[in-house]
């Protein structure tokens, strides 16, 4: 099914509705030329392309309501000497966010919670996936304890909200892949990579290449 959201995604609406009056409309007009057996069966023909225009259209509707959503991966990675926490977040399949905003903070076990502060907290517009990373260089995060997110954005006059909590012995090294693949010669964003992992071993090999 992402597959196929993905393909969809990547037709414009105006082609999409001019394809649709295209498929429907042409075996409509055959039923007048034709008579028997072949009317039917092009009566028949329309009746497929106009269920399928229709769940096109349903699916782009789907698609344009997906909420706000935290990746359930949390990563973690060296940084100067200190270390770097990384949370991924994304609207729907990467619908643009405006106003966004984002809180970070570590509760220890034993201990008032402590603020960190990501290195990119609020933007006026973000497209696609946003990482919020947070960089601790002051050695803030210490002992065991977890990592609560919480990110805001506005879509059409709506604050969208979502929040999450990762222990700290649960982040994984290693980085967000970046969601850009090269096809055919072409830099193609693929929607469905927008939480995957690059291992720190895949990552250091690939910067010694």
């Amino acid at each position: 099914m992402d597959g196929i959201a993905t393909r969809i995604e990547r037709i414009p609406r105006r082609w999409l509705v001019a394809g649709s009056v295209v498929v429907v409309a042409l075996p409509l007009a055959g039923t007048l030329l034709v008579q028997g057996t072949a009317d039917l069966a092009l009566a028949g023909v329309a009746a497929v392309a106009a269920a399928g225009a229709a769940w096109i259209a349903w699916l782009r509707r789907q698609l344009a309501r997906l909420p706000l959503e935290l990746s359930p991966h949390a990563l973690r990675g060296p940084l100067q000497g200190g270390e770097v926490y990384r949370f991924r977040v994304r609207l729907g399949r990467g619908r643009p966010m405006h106003n966004a905003s984002a809180e970070v903070s570590f509760v220890p076990e034993s201990g008032e919670p402590v603020p960190l502060v990501p290195v990119l907290d609020r933007a006026e517009c973000l497209v696609g996936p946003w990482t919020i990373a947070v960089s601790d260089q002051g050695g803030q995060v210490v002992g065991p304890g977890r990592f609560e997110v919480r990110a805001r954005v506005e879509e059409g006059g709506r604050t969208l909200e979502v929040s999450g909590g990762w222990a700290r012995d649960d982040l994984v090294e290693g980085r967000f892949h970046s969601g850009f693949t090269v096809a055919k010669g072409r830099l193609c964003w693929e929607p469905d990579a927008w939480d995957e992992v690059v291992p720190l071993e895949e990552q250091q090999g690939a910067e010694v290449e």
